[in-house]
């Protein structure tokens, strides 16, 4: 490993760099701290990934590092820990696409509107993810739509505004989304997701991103 990739002073001058939009900036938090996230997306994703779509990945997750690095806050993590879970979304949303569905993060959701516990290990969390938008695809709809409104909110969202939204009314809106959580969880059940009476309990700010001692 490089002394430049746990180098505080040298991710400094690279989120510097980056922000100020210097091709430079980019190159550095590549060389530093792309090998070990390229590593990272194997070992998370590698079965679901094949060669070629890791390198789809990271110059996925490279476009993103340089068009969002204003928004990362230093105080909050480190660089490379940043740069890892650009990485881990671009391979999830590219899993996504390539089934059909549209990628939403569940990270931060309740995990009782999944009817899942939430303490699984980090490979079954990657795959839990694409079950999800493929038994979400499976639902009419209305109960598609609600279902997906509160994910892409990580909150349940206010029915009159969902009623607006999708030209409907409220009632409409809270019977679709009881069917549609019945439904799903189901469907998760049926693949082997399961413990209801667990997740109920899980609290619903328990975050699934990965912290900095993890990586």
């Amino acid at each position: 490993m490089s002394k430049s990739a746990n180098n505080p002073e040298r991710d400094r001058q690279t989120l510097d760099q980056l922000v100020q939009g210097q091709q430079e900036g980019l190159q550095n938090l590549i060389s530093d701290h792309g090998p070990y996230v390229r590593a990272y997306v194997k070992r998370k994703l590698g079965q679901l990934l094949d060669h070629w779509q890791v390198e789809e990945t990271m110059s996925l997750a490279s476009l993103r590092a340089w068009q969002s690095a204003s928004r990362f806050d230093p105080t909050r993590g480190r660089l490379r820990t940043w740069f890892a879970v650009i990485a881990r979304n671009c391979g999830l949303s590219l899993i996504a696409q390539h089934q059909g569905q549209p990628f939403v993060s569940i990270d931060g959701v309740d995990p009782s509107i999944l009817g899942v516990a939430s303490g699984k290990p980090e490979g079954k969390r990657m795959q839990l993810v694409v079950d999800v938008h493929r038994a979400i695809g499976l639902l009419p709809q209305l109960q598609r739509s609600v279902l997906l409104a509160d994910l892409n909110a990580g909150t349940t969202l206010p029915a009159p505004l969902l009623a607006e939204r999708f030209r409907t009314t409220a009632q409409s809106v809270y019977v679709a989304r009881h069917r549609g959580r019945r439904d799903l969880r189901v469907q998760l059940e049926r693949l082997g997701y399961g413990d209801r009476q667990r997740a109920s309990h899980t609290p619903s700010s328990q975050s699934q991103l990965p912290s900095a001692s993890k990586l």
